[in-house]
């Protein structure tokens, strides 16, 4: 793709980002896989969101006006095992029978020795930097906390390799955005090299006094203005001045080689639509998948300005030749992006389920 250097301009009027399309259905039936009888009060709910249902005492559930895109339904139960399962949306009513395995409750084994003082202080202390590396930098103790904590503390531990842990089920409680979360299927690596973690999440919107709510609704957008997800649904919309955010081309990609005579070069941002104009992003629109595709050379680099709220840079850079995004700034797999900066520090102690529009609350 050639770059050229323009002044900020977009010259390319894109046609309507989601035509009118048909919301499906999902709906099913939950039974227990050894004795085939139905089970009632499951969770099930959409990964990365707020939405779903509960399944009633016949087991059966039903999750409507659901935009016609790939998803992940997770399942779970205090006394069953969780359950993970995609979606490929091909009709507009989509019906499951889903069958769980009881859960296998696990006895914690306690050692207590001369040394138990001093491995608690190391536990807390490996416990301290999991928590900043899911909850970001920015998370306040008294308003964020793992609920089993308990019991996942013995399993986590700085690792001296790059390798996932085995997965587990976190329950967190989100009191600055007003969410309680299941983490399910959650595996992290914490080692000197690398801070990553990943898994399937279902939100639920707690339920408060008035002026909590007020509060949570304020975090929210707060939360929201000048994030990744509002970049990338303002860039897909030909907003990005508008929403406050500045945007250039940068050769500056950190930590990679730069020989002693580099020196930065950025450039305007122009976003284009099709592959003959000139620019140096380029946006396409996949019908099928329902979502759109990001490309350019080298890295962007993102600051973002409004009335009461200023984010120092942040720099996002391509592991593919793009990056997938729904029309919400959702990204379809966060692995195809690289992000640093001010991004980086960001934890779920500030992330929003999908289905968040800040204009709806």
């Amino acid at each position: 793709m050639r770059l050229i250097i323009l002044s900020l301009l977009v010259l390319v009027v894109l046609a309507p980002l989601c035509a009118q399309q048909k919301s499906i259905k999902i709906s099913g039936k939950i039974t227990d896989k050894e004795t085939g009888e139905p089970i009632g009060f499951c969770l099930v709910g959409i990964a990365g969101s707020s939405l779903g249902s509960v399944s009633k005492n016949d087991g059966s559930f039903l999750i409507e006006d659901l935009e016609p895109r790939p998803y992940k339904l997770v399942i779970s139960h205090v006394g069953y095992q969780e359950k993970v399962i995609s979606i490929l949306p091909r009709t507009d009513v989509l019906g499951f029978n889903i069958e769980l395995l009881p859960k296998v409750i696990e006895m914690e084994e306690v050692t207590v020795s001369a040394g138990s003082k001093r491995l608690y202080r190391k536990k807390e202390r490996e416990l301290e930097r999991f928590r900043r590396m899911i909850f970001g930098a920015n998370y306040k103790r008294k308003l964020i906390s793992i609920l089993n904590e308990d019991r996942i503390a013995n399993k986590v531990m700085m690792g001296k390799s790059d390798v996932p842990s085995q997965s587990m089920l976190l329950n967190i409680e989100n009191n600055y955005l007003g969410y309680d979360l299941e983490y399910i299927n959650f595996q992290y690596i914490m080692s000197k090299k690398l801070n990553w973690f990943f898994g399937e999440t279902r939100y639920q919107e707690k339920e408060g006094s008035p002026e909590e709510i007020k509060q949570w609704q304020a975090n929210r957008l707060d939360a929201y203005k000048g994030s990744l997800r509002h970049f990338l649904k303002s860039l897909i919309e030909n907003k990005l001045e508008e929403e406050g955010f500045v945007a250039s081309i940068t050769n500056m990609i950190p930590n990679s080689f730069r020989p002693s005579s580099f020196v930065k070069k950025t450039s305007n941002l122009k976003v284009i639509y099709q592959e003959k104009d000139r620019g140096n992003v380029l946006v396409q629109y996949d019908r099928v998948g329902n979502y759109f595709s990001i490309s350019f050379d080298e890295a962007i680099e993102i600051y973002y300005v409004d009335d009461d709220k200023a984010i120092d840079q942040s720099i996002l850079v391509l592991e593919k030749e793009k990056v997938r995004v729904y029309a919400s700034g959702e990204l379809v797999d966060p692995l195809e992006v690289r992000i640093f900066g001010e991004y980086a520090l960001r934890g779920i102690y500030e992330m929003l389920p999908f289905n968040y529009e800040p204009n709806k609350e």
